[in-house]
Formats: structure tokens, C-alpha cells, sequence
């Protein structure tokens, strides 16, 4: 019997190890809004899913369909199915987190002896965030843009400062949207980088 990993929405590095049981499992991505169906090439499990989220050709077959797209991965050797959504492949395309999604720990690598390094924590007021917020209209046209960087503590304080005078501003007209970690202006422009804050709760970036 096939095992179903619903993901949608929250797909992260538990859901993952529940998708790989073998070392280096045949995937096969189907994706039928954007007609996409082939099998993943790779050394291991993680290699295989690197190529899907690293290619270009897919990414934009991606990019022009709907925010509810649904990807699914078919672990034909484990008969497990993963799905997720848009907004999990949007959110985890973001430089340096698509390491994190696979882990240093995930079954398919090999294990690896590694001597103790010392690494110096950077305090969480020292770390600087660009974040953005705007609002989106019936259309999906994002306007009032508001830019900032900043420390987390100050970073809340503007999204919540901001965000509240934008809903006030469009109330039932137009629907807040953020963009979090951004990595250069051409970002912005990309309306598959905004998300709403129910979004980016189900993603794990916000929580209520």
C-alpha cells in the first residue's frame, strides 16, 4: 500500500526522512498543472531532490502557474508519495535553505566522521534581515512596497507597524503580503515571493 505524505503547505526536513526509506530510491516528480513528469537523476536521494529544486527549466514551468500548484515526489522504490505545494518549493529555493531541508542527517547520506569545530554564534541582535511588505490586489498586482533590514526585534516591530497600517488603509480591498529574507531588489518583483501571513505561518517563517 502507497504511503502518503501530505506536506502541503509545511514541507520541512521530518517529511523528507518519512518520503526516503532506501539509500538511493527511484523519484519520479509529477507536477500536472505545469505538465511535468520525469524521473530525478542522481547519486542518492539527496542529489536527486537537489536536481529537481536546482532546475531552471522547471523553475519557471513553476513559476507561471497558480499558488495552490500541487508536486508531488513518487518514491517508486519505497512506494511513498510526498506532496507539497508552490509556496514549500518558493520558500525552500531561497539560497542556503535547501541544505537545511535535507539535513546533515537524512538517511541517504553516507555517514561521515567529523572532527569538532568550533563555531562562534553571531547574537541574534547582530544578524540583519531585509524584509518588505506591500499588498496585493484581485489581480495579484503588489504595490505599496515597504522596504527595511534590520535585527529580528526591530524587523517585528516594522512588519507589525506597517502591515497594520496597510490593512487599516485597504481594508476588504486589497490583502497584506510580506516577502521575508529577500536577496536582491529583482526579488520584489517576483509575485511568487509574496505571501500572505497565514502562508508563511503554514510555512513555518511566522507563528500566531
Amino acid at each position: 500500500m502507497q504511503q502518503l505524505i501530505d506536506a502541503k503547505g509545511k514541507l520541512n526536513h521530518g517529511k523528507i526522512k518519512k518520503f526516503i526509506l532506501s539509500a538511493n530510491p527511484e523519484i519520479v516528480v509529477n507536477i500536472p498543472e505545469a505538465n511535468v513528469d520525469y524521473a530525478l537523476t542522481g547519486e542518492s536521494a539527496n542529489e536527486k531532490i537537489k536536481s529537481f529544486f536546482n532546475d531552471k527549466e522547471t523553475a519557471e514551468e513553476i513559476r507561471t502557474c497558480s499558488k495552490d500548484l500541487l508536486i508531488q515526489f513518487h518514491n517508486v522504490t519505497d512506494n511513498t508519495l510526498l506532496e507539497f505545494q508552490k509556496i514549500d518549493y518558493t520558500y525552500w529555493t531561497k539560497p542556503g535553505r535547501l541544505e537545511k531541508l535535507l539535513g546533515e542527517d537524512a538517511p541517504t547520506d553516507a555517514p561521515v566522521e567529523e572532527k569538532p569545530v568550533k563555531k562562534e554564534r553571531v547574537p541574534k541582535a547582530q544578524i540583519q534581515i531585509p524584509v518588505a511588505v506591500a499588498v496585493r490586489d484581485a489581480n495579484g498586482v503588489v504595490s505599496e512596497v515597504e522596504t527595511f533590514t534590520g535585527n529580528q526585534k526591530e524587523v517585528v516591530s516594522f512588519l507589525n507597524t506597517h502591515a497594520g497600517e496597510l490593512q487599516v488603509k485597504f481594508f476588504e480591498k486589497k490583502t497584506v503580503v510580506y516577502n521575508i529574507a529577500y536577496q536582491s531588489p529583482e526579488e520584489l518583483e517576483d509575485l511568487g515571493n509574496w505571501f500572505t501571513f497565514d502562508e508563511l505561518v503554514e510555512a513555518g517563517v511566522f507563528t500566531k
